[in-house]
Order: C-alpha cells, then sequence, then structure tokens
C-alpha cells in the first residue's frame, strides 16, 4: 500500500454568507483535539469588538450528506446548540481565545452574525483514523488514541455528498473497502464508535511524492 492519509484539518472557513465590498473577518484554528486539549482559535474581525458563537452540533452524522468536514455552507441542515460566547477584538483586531477543554462531540465556532460571518469546524475525539489504498483496495484503521488499543467502528467512505459504501471494521479496528476512489479530491473517510467520529482525507498530492530509483550492477564492466 502506498499512500497514507494524515489527520484531516477541519480548519477551512465556512463561508455564512457573501457580500461585495465588504470587510471580512477571519476565523482560524479549527481541527481535530483530544478530549484532554484546550482549543484555541485565531481570529481577526472586521469589526470591534465582535462574539464568537460555540454551537455544538447535535447530528454529527449530516456531514456525511453534506460532503465531508471541509468546503461546506452552515445551513438548517446541521442541528446547532450554543454552548458559549465571547467578546472579541476589543483592543485589537486579530489575536487569538482559549475555548478549554471541550467534552467529546462536534463543534462549530462562528465569528460574527452578518453576512460576513466565517466559521470553523473543531472535532473533540479520542478516536485515530489511519486510511491506505493501493489500486483498488482500500484500508482502514481505528484506535484510541490515548491507549493504542483498536476501537472497532462503522467505517464511510464519501463523496461529494453521496456515501459509496458502509463497512463495519473487526474488532482489531481493521476495515477493508474494495474501491478505486483512494488518493482522489473530495474524497472522505469517517469512522463512527458510539458517539465518537473522526474523518480523514484520502488525497495525497502527487507533487512531492518519493521518485523511485533503480541501481543496476552488472557482472562485468560496461563498454
Amino acid at each position: 500500500m502506498r499512500k497514507t492519509s494524515a489527520w484531516l484539518i477541519l480548519g477551512a472557513a465556512l463561508v455564512t454568507g457573501s457580500a461585495m465590498a465588504q470587510e471580512y473577518s477571519s476565523l482560524y484554528g479549527g481541527g481535530t483535539f483530544g478530549s484532554s486539549q484546550r482549543v484555541q482559535l485565531s481570529y481577526e474581525v472586521a469589526k470591534q469588538p465582535d462574539t464568537l458563537y460555540v454551537y455544538q452540533v447535535l447530528n454529527p452524522s449530516a456531514l456525511l450528506a453534506l460532503g465531508g468536514p471541509q468546503n461546506f455552507k452552515n445551513t438548517s441542515q446541521l442541528e446547532l446548540k450554543r454552548v458559549k460566547s465571547l467578546q472579541v477584538g476589543g483592543v485589537r483586531k486579530y489575536g487569538s481565545v482559549n475555548l478549554g477543554v471541550l467534552e467529546r462531540g462536534l463543534y462549530l465556532a462562528q465569528l460574527g452574525k452578518n453576512k460576513t460571518a466565517k466559521a470553523v469546524l473543531v472535532l473533540v475525539t479520542d478516536l485515530g483514523l489511519v486510511v491506505k489504498y493501493d489500486g483498488d483496495d482500500m484500508l482502514t484503521y481505528t484506535a484510541d488514541t490515548r491507549t493504542g488499543k483498536p476501537i472497532p467502528t462503522r467505517v464511510f467512505l464519501l463523496e461529494k455528498g453521496k456515501t459509496l459504501s458502509e463497512v463495519g471494521s473487526s474488532k482489531a479496528g481493521l476495515a477493508s473497502l474494495k474501491t478505486d476512489k483512494g488518493g482522489k479530491e473530495n474524497v472522505y473517510v469517517a469512522a463512527r464508535a458510539g458517539d465518537q467520529w473522526v474523518f480523514s482525507s484520502s488525497y495525497v498530492s502527487d507533487w512531492n511524492r518519493e521518485k523511485s530509483r533503480i541501481y543496476l550492477q552488472t557482472d562485468r564492466p560496461v563498454y
């Protein structure tokens, strides 16, 4: 198997709207955090001060129909419960904010509420996922990131909002999928164990792939 995906970064800005000739706020730092890690986000506000809203996503499975955790709009398909709100940008337009340790789950942090609002997803989980593929085969492995012990899960293969396949992993945390989608853009793998989720991209860019080298040695001098 020749490609391995890294942990999926959920830090892409989610545009909740658009407007012409307006300043835009920015929010960075979303991603995957362990249940004992503090979540810290960075921001730049278009107006001072502004409000950062943190919502818990009550239906994380909705991401399967929305095309995965990156590059989708905040829609009513997400069931959100506000867990906290903080004022940011009071002294200067940019900075960082510490959300502390959050309970396991999927969160949407949104800066502002107008048409220029931006948001990021924050996934708090102790479930780890590794994806490898070769040709028409894809292999996934899921384990507890705290103990290293394998965890059986339901594994989903996603592309542009469609679930291409769904399988259950073994007690050893291994699942095999027959697919030629490995390594392609906009293809994601999701795994679920109880109330825990984890997402990974199967895409790996080819531009920096290590090139194979072949060394030949003859049994006599070459003229």
